[in-house]
């Protein structure tokens, strides 16, 4: 029996090889894909699928972090918490979007649309996996492992709310200081000052720029630690 036999198989669906490209996923996020699922019983966690990637395929560290970000943000991807505390790749969001492709889920998904009040108008939120490619993108670059991981931690381990970060990453841009380190601080001062929410932290805000126009740095003045 050969070698490779004994290592196993990574077991896909056929509606996944069929409909991939209808979900919008490029060959190199399939591929992306197929290594997530090969390690069902293994190491679930982004920085051992990164260097899965980069030893197999050859991809830079932050080829394969933006690959993941990009799953994330089609939605595909969610990032999971295990017992021990440990974040986990979950694909869970993928399949579920897979059933759409079964008639009989789609025609249960119509007629439940049906019965929802097209009236109705929701607030949209900024969701975690749209952090990443906005933090990305104000940065003009990828972010690095371990700016993904405190990225990550901010959400998990803090419990900070995407909107109350991308709050923070506005008030970096604003002040040309484009590190998470900044952004760290600027979330730390506002907890300290009892601004917990993003709808405390905007209004701070529109009050400290109507009041203090010429002196933005007003939040920030207490703060014990070094900004840089």
């Amino acid at each position: 029996m050969y070698n490779w036999y004994q290592e196993g198989f990574v077991v896909l669906p056929q509606v996944l090889l069929s409909h991939y490209q209808d979900l919008g996923l490029s060959p190199e996020t399939f591929l992306l894909v197929t290594t997530i699922l090969g390690q069902k019983d293994g190491d679930l966690s982004p920085m051992a699928v990164v260097e899965l990637c980069s030893q197999h395929y050859g991809w830079q560290s932050h080829q394969a972090m933006s690959q993941l970000s990009l799953l994330a943000d089609q939605g595909y991807l969610v990032f999971e918490m295990d017992a021990s505390g440990q974040d986990r790749l979950s694909l869970a969001p993928l399949f579920e979007r897979l059933e759409s492709f079964n008639p009989a889920a789609r025609q249960k998904q119509t007629t439940s649309s049906n019965e929802t009040d097209p009236t109705s108008d929701q607030k949209q939120t900024m969701t975690a996996s749209q952090l990443i490619p906005l933090v990305e993108g104000e940065f003009g670059r990828s972010l690095s492992a371990l700016e993904y991981e405190t990225l990550n931690g901010w959400l998990k381990q803090d419990g900070y709310a995407p909107d109350l970060i991308r709050l923070a990453v506005k008030e970096a841009v604003l002040r040309q200081a484009l590190s998470l380190k900044y952004i760290d601080r600027i979330l730390i001062n506002w907890e300290r000052h009892g601004l917990t929410t993003a709808t405390q932290v905007q209004a701070y805000l529109e009050s400290r720029d109507k009041d203090q126009p010429n002196n933005q740095e007003a939040v920030y003045d207490q703060i014990d630690i070094p900004l840089l």
